[in-house]
Order: structure tokens, then C-alpha cells, then sequence
């Protein structure tokens, strides 16, 4: 709220690092953030101790130490636990009647190399913005040591750089050598690492790019080896479509975690297991070494893990195939009252491992722990899993692909907003199923096989939730359309910006720094539209996504440039995005209406402004359906007897009395990114006449619908007589959301214009307050 105080608390998991043996964690105080407090609170268990940097005395009491700075200065905190490394975490959960446990372990293995099936390899470089100097060094210092400890195994080599573009380093395999390694640092030196990540783009160009078919045609199928943090931002976000292109390759894909930067585990492992690769942790330069010639080690899988005093024994390791000295997690139910034992296989081998602990420590951390696991083990099912796995995820409290969580400060928050924590069907759920029963019930369900399936079903949740009413004769419609509509995936980016002398100093000042500014990332995004053109400026601006890839205002902004610039396809997939997050707003319909309609895709924008017109819609929004309407009646005009929907169209048509008399010459609309704002379309026709929410008829003929105050839009300007000649279009900026931080409002107008000629639409990108000149 505008002049009130608000405490908030952001809470987060983070995984220790391993630092010879003793487990290490760093908080890098930034110089904002000095002169306040910093405090540690650390379990103090027998066995363990504890090494702070810089040195402070502890307040021990009740089995915590507490470490406290005051005034703090700008620095790296560091704490270094020893004695933790074999700790079982252990909590009783007395709602669900349950203990849980968890703890963490190194499979020990038998190790030998093994000859490869493959001399050639291709290395996926991530080059995002999320992937900072830091991270970008070590990936590309993992790269170069594998090349270099593999000379004997891969022969050649081929990488391929991506964010929301793909590019080769070169289209062809290069030798294995000293000269080439030393080129290839060359030219990793020299990237901008600015953009968001499309891993599906990178795997569909990793098997598919024309020289890499030719190879397979040769019976050449290279081991693939990841640098990225698994993190998908653009394009699709789920693994199932992200890992699609590798069923059918033959390529194992090797995956590395580097220390010091986040990564989505859950996406890592998902590309490894479908690909028959693996996950491997480097945490230092001694990992480094050993890991770069694990993909040569013949991989264990684990059969079983068992305990007496448990009911449940679960083991998540980096993925389905298990390598010598790889980290384990093992959470369950119960209280193990001995080792846990692990059985590994590998082809005919068998290998036993037992786990014993050190030290066991009550922390509802192991609950959690435990959900997790489940969790990410429940989201790779196929079949109508997803209300089961959203009971885990609401219930042990894991975000994640599911759900999102709101962290508050006590436990009556909760309560006093309404919020439960722990719902009494979920308890009974979870206390009745065990993970193993579960994937036993609904493992090998057939899954939605194509883009429009998927698309049908989430029409589905809309209709489930009492936000549209779709009509029969729509249902009927789309059932005729082909597998493919509704595809989100895009053509590739062409961009040619790609190294750092290409870009201004500043451009690269703000890419450096650790928050960069939202305006000024869009306004270098324009900038690089008048030098290196729409496909770069496309990526320079999709680093807001890459920052922010669950924000809806800056899913719009960007999105609003992909239209702009004539790249409805890169739109599309935010839009859908958008969509599914913010399913109770009509305007992310009629915006993805427009990206289809934009691509010569009218049979699936039909179906998305049908669905605007058949919603719920709150009623500040009431005018959504009356642009879509008109919106409607423009595509419908296109339809041609290429159309799936030709029938329905013509049908749909004469019901909206789409004969000549009634069609419209002239529409403007407009649709802005931001809530909560006020912004007013002003039209000022031939004449010199003003056509806005205080004067909204015309002599001419010229009509504007209503006056949208509450954010989003639309607004709509008509005439079924516009006159010729030269018009004025304003977005003219009336009120801002106080509570709004710094995205900048914009508007994206649609001129749909009809002449003796035909018809013809035109979209611009207006910053509030701006206008343009058309001329009809």
C-alpha cells in the first residue's frame, strides 16, 4: 500500500558447498545492504563444529548457536560446517501421523573407463544473461578440460552457443587439438552473455542444423555435452517438449553443475535420463578434473534402498544413471534403525553400498526434504498426475513446476489471510500413498500427444474453473483441426550480434551490473533494433524474461516488441505463458489471438477470441469482449478455403451479421503491459477532429467504445465511414498504479484498416504518451 511500511521476508533453499570435505556457505553482502545486521542460526550438535569468516563468538542456548554482526560491513560472510557430511535430518510430522528422514551420501562405486561409443562430440555453451561472468568461465573452463583429458575419445568437436538464438562456433566438426581449443577460448572471450534461454531451440539445432543431419546420415551420432543451468525461459518451459528432439537422436546428453550458481536441478536431470546421459556436480578445480572424464564411466542404476524402521526409502541422485563419487539424496518415511542399505546394477553386476550416519539432527527440514524428492519424482509422470502432485507440493510447501509459493512470517499470517497450510484432504493423501504406489498407478498413462491436445486440455482447466463456457459447436471445431495447431514453437532467431565489440559501452555496463535497469534494457533493446535489426533487438530484450520469467509485465513488454517487430511466433509462446499464469485475464487471449493472426495462423486466433467471447470475465474488464469481437470479425473476413474452420467460419460469420453493410472500415485498438494504470486512446481524425473518452462520437462517423481505467485495455476506436487521409493515434498516459516499481507503460496499437483494396493490419509500439500518424 502507497505510504505504509511492509516487512518483507524472502525465504529460499540453497544447496552447501563441498569444499574438501567440509560443507561451506557464502553470503556476499552488497554495499546497499551494509550497516545493518547479519545473523547466522546454526544447529550445534555433538560432532559438529562450526568456522565463521569473519570470527564472532556464538550465543549458544537450546542446542543453536547464534552468530550475530552488527553494523555489517560490505563484504563475504562465510560459515564452514564441519562434522555434517553423514547428518540425518529427522522430524515427526504429527498431522499426517508420519516421521520423515533425510540425508545425503556419495555413491561409492566401482570405477573404469569404458571405450566410447562415439569420437565426436557437441557442446551446448549457454551464453544468457543468467550465465555470468563468473558461471560463463567456469562452464567454459569445464569445456576445455574435457577436451583436453579426452583427446584419445573425442576426436572432433562441434559447439553451439545459445540464449534465445543458436549459433555455431562453426558449422562443422574441428579437431580436437591444441590450435583449435586455443581458437574456441578465443572466441568464447569475445560473447555477450545477454538474452533468455532456449533449451528447446538448442537441442532442435543441436539435431537437426543441416550439417549435423548430413553427419548422421553418416552414421556419425556425437555424445552431446550441456553448459547451461537448465533453466528454460523462452520458448517452451516443460521438459517434456524441451526433450522431445532427443528421443530420437542417439546422442546421450552429459550435464555439469558448477558451484556458485543456482540451476534447475529437476530440468537437468530430465534431459539427462531422456537422453540416457547424466548429471555431474563440480564444486572445485579437483572436481573439475574428475569429472571431465566421468561421461567414460560405465553408469550404475539404482534397484533398490531399504532400512528397517521405514516404510518408504527414496534415492534421487543427478539422474537415472549413477556414477562413481556422484551425490545422493535419500529421504523417506520413518526412523531408520540401521544403515540404509542401497543395491546398484549394472548390466549383470550388482553393487552394495550401506549408508551409516554420524549424527542425527530434528529439523522439519527432512519433511521438506522428503517432499521435494517426491515432488520432483511426481512431475516426470506421465497421465492426470497433476492434482496428486500439487496436494505434495501445497502440503510440504516445494515451488517448483506445480505451484508458487507466498512466504509469510508466522504462522497466524496464514491464518488471518485465509490461507491454508495444510488442507485435510491432502493430509489424508499423502498419508495413505506412498511415492512407489503412486508411480506404480500412474507411470506409462499415456500422455497428451500433441500441441492441440495439450492446448484442448488446458481449454479444459478454463472450463473446470468457471472461467469460459465453451460452445459445443467450438469443441467440435478444434477436434478438426490437425495434431500441430497450436504448436508454440518458433523459427529460429537469426541474430548476428554476438560478440561484445558489436555493442555499445553502456549496453555492456548495464548487462554487468547485478540489477539491471528495466527501461534501459528495453530502450538498449531499441537501439539495437536500428543497428543489428528485429531478431537481435528480440534478444536483447528477452534479458527481461531471463531476470524475470514469471513476470507478467515484462512477458507483455517483450512480447509487445516480438509483434511489433514482426516476430508474432517468439510472441506466441509468452502469450500462452501468460496465459496459463493469469488464466482470469482476457486480454492475454486476445493478445495471443493476435500473435496466431499475425503468422497466417486465423484457425487457431478463431479459438482464442471464441473463447474471450464465451468468458467470466470480471467486470472491470468488461470491455474485452466487445474488442474481441471485432477483433473476431477481421479474422473471420481472412479465412480462405485453406482453413480447417471454413464451415464454422462461414457460419460464425452470418451470425455476427458479417455482410458488407456491417463491416467496419476503420478499427484502432489498444492494449497496454501494465495494471492498474490508466492510459487513453486519443484519435484524431482527417478533419482535425478528437475522437477520446470525453468526446467518443464523431461527426464523421468515428466511435470509441468506452474507457478502460483499471489497466491492460482494451480500448477500441471504430468507423464504418472513415474518411481518407492523414489520422493522429495517442496513447495518452492519464494514471499510474502508485504501487508499480519501474516497468515503463506501453501500448501496442492495431490499426485494422478496410479499402476498395482489401484489408490490411498494421501494429505499432507507443511508450505512454506518445503518438503516431497513419495515413488511409
Amino acid at each position: 500500500m502507497p505510504s505504509k511500511l511492509h516487512r518483507i521476508v524472502v525465504g529460499y533453499d540453497i544447496s552447501l558447498a563441498d569444499v574438501d570435505g567440509i560443507k561451506e556457505f557464502k553470503l556476499d553482502l552488497p554495499e546497499d545492504e551494509s550497516g545493518g545486521r547479519v545473523e547466522f542460526d546454526l544447529v550445534a550438535a555433538s560432532g559438529t563444529s562450526a568456522e565463521l569468516d569473519p570470527p564472532v563468538s556464538p550465543f549458544v542456548s537450546g542446542g543453536r548457536a547464534y552468530y550475530r554482526y552488527e553494523s555489517a560491513e560490505s563484504r563475504d560472510y562465510v560459515v564452514r560446517l564441519s562434522g555434517v557430511n553423514a547428518a540425518l535430518l529427522q522430524h515427526r510430522d504429527e498431522a499426517a501421523g508420519t516421521s520423515y528422514f533425510a540425508m545425503q551420501a556419495t555413491a561409492d562405486l566401482p570405477s573404469d573407463l569404458v571405450t566410447q561409443s562415439s569420437n565426436h562430440a557437441v557442446f551446448l555453451l549457454d551464453t544468457s544473461f543468467s550465465d555470468r561472468p563468473d558461471s560463463f568461465a567456469k562452464r567454459v573452463h569445464v569445456l576445455q578440460t574435457i577436451l583436453r583429458q579426452n583427446e584419445d575419445s573425442i576426436q572432433e568437436f562441434a559447439v553451439l552457443t545459445f540464449n534465445v538464438g543458436q549459433q555455431w562456433w562453426k558449422p562443422e566438426y574441428s579437431a580436437n587439438n591444441e590450435d583449435s581449443r586455443q581458437q574456441l577460448h578465443a572466441f568464447t572471450d569475445e560473447l555477450i552473455l545477454e538474452g533468455a534461454t532456449d533449451l528447446a531451440g538448442a537441442f532442435r539445432q543441436a539435431t537437426t542444423a543441416a550439417w549435423i543431419k548430413q553427419k548422421s546420415d553418416e552414421k556419425i551420432s556425437p555424445s552431446m555435452f550441456l553448459l547451461s543451468d537448465g533453466a528454460a525461459t523462452w520458448s517452451a518451459t516443460d521438459a517434456s517438449t524441451i526433450t522431445q528432439p532427443l528421443k530420437s537422436a542417439a546422442s546421450p546428453v552429459y550435464c555439469y553443475v558448477v558451484q556458485g550458481a543456482a540451476h534447475d536441478r529437476a530440468m537437468l536431470r530430465a534431459i539427462a535420463n531422456a537422453s540416457g546421459g547424466a548429471v555431474f556436480e563440480v564444486n572445485g578445480q579437483d572436481d573439475v578434473d574428475q569429472v571431465a572424464t566421468a561421461h567414460r564411466h560405465s553408469p550404475w542404476r539404482i534397484e533398490s534402498a531399504t532400512s528397517i524402521g521405514t516404510d518408504e526409502v527414496m534415492v534421487l541422485g543427478g539422474s537415472e544413471a549413477i556414477c562413481p563419487g556422484q551425490r545422493l539424496t535419500i529421504v523417506g518415511r520413518g526412523i531408520p534403525q540401521q544403515t540404509i542399505e542401497l543395491s546398484f546394477t549394472r548390466g549383470s553386476e550388482t553393487h552394495r553400498q550401506n549408508v551409516e550416519s554420524s549424527i542425527t539432527v530434528d529439523s522439519p527440514a527432512a519433511a521438506r526434504m522428503y517432499g521435494g524428492v517426491s515432488v520432483d519424482q511426481l512431475e516426470t509422470l506421465g497421465g492426470d498426475v497433476h492434482e496428486v502432485t500439487t496436494a505434495f507440493a501445497r502440503y510440504f510447501r516445494v515451488p517448483g513446476q506445480t505451484c508458487s509459493m507466498v512466504m509469510l512470517e508466522s504462522e497466524q499470517d496464514y491464518e488471518r489471510f485465509g490461507v491454508q497450510l495444510s488442507p485435510e484432504q491432502d493430509v489424508l493423501l499423502i498419508a495413505s500413498s506412498s511415492i512407489a504406489d503412486l508411480k506404480h498407478t500412474f507411470q506409462g498413462q499415456p500422455e497428451l500427444d500433441s500441441p492441440r491436445d495439450h492446448f484442448s486440455d488446458w481449454i479444459e482447466t478454463l472450463q473446470s474453473a468457471s472461467l469460459v463456457d465453451t460452445p459445443a459447436a467450438l469443441r467440435l471445431a478444434i477436434r478438426t483441426l490437425p495434431d500441430d495447431a497450436f504448436n508454440m514453437a518458433a523459427q529460429p532467431l537469426e541474430c548476428r550480434g554476438l560478440r561484445k565489440s558489436q555493442y555499445e559501452v553502456n549496453h555492456l555496463d548495464e548487462l554487468g551490473l547485478e540489477s539491471p535497469s528495466f527501461p534501459q534494457l528495453l530502450r538498449f533493446a531499441d537501439d539495437v533494433l536500428v543497428s543489428l535489426g528485429a531478431d537481435d533487438a528480440i534478444k536483447s530484450a528477452s534479458t527481461l524474461i531471463e531476470i524475470k520469467p514469471s513476470d507478467s509485465e515484462a512477458l507483455r513488454s517483450v512480447a509487445f516488441r516480438a509483434i511489433a517487430w514482426k516476430r508474432p511466433d517468439q510472441a506466441a509462446p509468452l502469450l500462452f505463458r501468460l496465459a496459463k499464469a493469469r488464466p482470469y485475464q482476457p486480454q492475454c487471449l486476445t493478445l495471443l489471438a493476435k500473435a496466431f493472426a499475425d503468422q497466417g495462423r486465423f484457425d487457431e486466433a478463431i479459438v482464442c477470441y471464441e473463447l474471450v467471447l464465451s468468458g467470466n470475465w470480471n467486470n472491470r474488464w468488461n470491455g474485452a469482449k466487445e474488442v474481441a469481437k471485432f477483433e473476431l470479425t477481421a479474422v473471420l473476413d481472412q479465412i480462405d478455403e485453406t482453413s480447417k474452420l471454413g464451415g464454422y467460419a462461414r457460419a460464425r460469420a452470418r451470425q455476427l451479421g458479417l455482410d458488407n453493410e456491417g463491416k467496419l472500415n476503420l478499427t484502432v485498438t489498444m492494449d497496454w503491459n501494465t495494471d492498474r494504470s490508466d492510459v487513453d486512446l486519443h484519435v484524431t481524425e482527417p478533419n482535425g477532429e478528437k475522437c477520446y473518452f470525453q468526446h467518443k462520437q464523431t461527426r464523421t462517423g468515428g466511435h470509441l467504445y468506452f474507457d478502460t481505467t483499471e489497466g491492460f485495455g482494451p480500448e477500441i476506436y471504430t468507423s464504418r465511414t472513415a474518411p481518407q487521409g492523414n489520422y493522429v493515434v495517442r496513447a495518452d498516459y492519464y494514471r499510474a498504479d502508485q504501487n508499480r516499481t519501474e516497468t515503463p507503460t506501453e501500448a501496442l496499437i492495431t490499426i485494422t484498416s478496410r479499402t476498395e483494396n482489401g484489408q490490411s493490419v498494421t501494429r505499432r509500439l507507443l511508450s505512454a504518451g506518445e503518438e503516431f500518424r497513419f495515413e488511409r
